[in-house]
């Protein structure tokens, strides 16, 4: 793939990324639903020739889903050890 072209499809992309719908707002189940889904489609893409655009959308769809998900276990992993009132026995 040409660097050239893979940055057009990542400008584009990363546009309408922005306008993808706010991943904090859902529920963890369907983050996860929707990561198998464009990994799927990424294993897909990888064999196929022509189809950067969709390639690098699916790639920051995948990266923006792994970084909700990771988010929010790190968040539980910190509320669940941090809370003094904690009795581990």
């Amino acid at each position: 793939m040409k660097f050239d072209v893979l940055f057009q499809s990542f400008t584009k992309t990363s546009n309408a990324l922005t306008k993808m719908e706010n991943l904090s707002s859902l529920p963890t189940n369907t983050l996860v639903d929707m990561l198998a889904t464009h990994t799927a489609n990424y294993l897909k893409l990888t064999d196929e020739i022509g189809k950067e655009e969709e390639y690098a959308k699916t790639v920051l769809s995948i990266k923006a889903l792994q970084a909700e998900i990771d988010a929010r276990k790190r968040t539980a992993e910190n509320t669940s050890t941090t809370d003094p009132n904690i009795i581990i026995q």
